[in-house]
């Protein structure tokens, strides 16, 4: 390493908590292929919407609450899909939220198919989704309910599994509304860097699909296991548009092996049914109903 090298700045992040690695994880959602959850949604929306009682209003809108929502992918998945269609959004409240502002901020900033949406990027925790401002008075109780891509695995503490469903149970709307859960296997979805036979890693740049003239290398991915927390330590370099490295982001994330028919125990307890499992691409979606 070069002595200009070792002086540029190495930004130890979360994953979700720096410009550029909330920039590198969108990028990583774009890539075309990689994640393929929108129909499922779409068909989620489609139900909801035909077992409501009664059509939406403005005054009593079909509401979609996208939990741990990053930079919005789902929500602006959905009002394309419905934009395309042909559907009246005039009538449906958006709600994205995560405990990042700076994912929001990237939320906000991306167009949506239908500028005339109504979509809500909200700073909150989804350990307390009945404090959303949309939903603590209760007047309004959730028509579909989305955690995707096995984002409830980011709750590694003891409790907290149980507590985010405790808030779905609060704030769904009995009978009708739906909530939809997403499970991956952590264990084979994040794995750690597969060595060529002369030792390195090949490494390929991804683009930003934000940041013009930036592009992304991770140089590292190692992947370690305890206490059924699984714990991914990445290094990803940030390039410029001469290819030159400009900074360094060292991101840790844990994720929580949820034990064969925990998640339906935990739902049980707090009230929540389950409907049905659609196994998809390698992902486990449950639905849940509150009676």
């Amino acid at each position: 390493m070069s002595e200009t090298e070792s002086q540029l700045p190495t930004n130890k992040t979360s994953g979700y908590d720096t410009v550029y690695a909330v920039d590198f994880y969108h990028s990583i959602t774009q890539i075309p292929g990689l994640l393929q959850d929108a129909f499922i949604y779409l068909g989620a929306y489609q139900q909801a919407l035909q077992l409501r009682l009664g059509q939406p209003t403005q005054e009593s809108p079909f509401v979609i609450l996208d939990v741990c929502t990053g930079t919005g992918r789902v929500i602006r998945d959905l009002v394309a899909h419905l934009s395309q269609r042909g559907d009246a959004l005039d009538a449906t409240k958006f709600l994205g939220l995560d405990i990042s502002q700076l994912m929001l901020d990237q939320a906000a900033r991306l167009p949506l198919a239908s500028p005339t949406a109504d979509v809500a990027w909200i700073q909150g925790s989804a350990l307390d989704l009945s404090g959303v401002p949309a939903l603590c008075d209760g007047s309004l109780k959730v028509d579909l309910l989305i955690i995707a891509f096995s984002s409830i695995s980011h709750f590694i503490e003891p409790g907290q599994g149980a507590q985010f469903l405790k808030e779905v149970a609060r704030v769904l709307k009995p009978r009708t509304g739906r909530a939809y859960v997403s499970m991956r296997d952590i264990t084979s979805t994040v794995q750690s860097d597969p060595a060529t036979s002369g030792g390195e890693v090949q490494r390929q740049e991804l683009p930003s699909s934000v940041l013009p003239g930036i592009s992304y290398r991770q140089i590292r991915n190692q992947v370690q296991v305890s206490d059924n927390v699984v714990y991914v330590t990445s290094d990803v370099e940030v390039l410029n548009g001469d290819g030159n490295i400009v900074g360094t982001e060292l991101a840790t994330t844990a994720f929580r092996i949820w034990k064969e028919n925990e998640l339906q125990s935990v739902a049980s307890n707090v009230g929540l049914n389950l409907l049905e499992i659609v196994e998809e691409g390698g992902e486990s979606f449950y639905v849940f109903q509150l009676p």
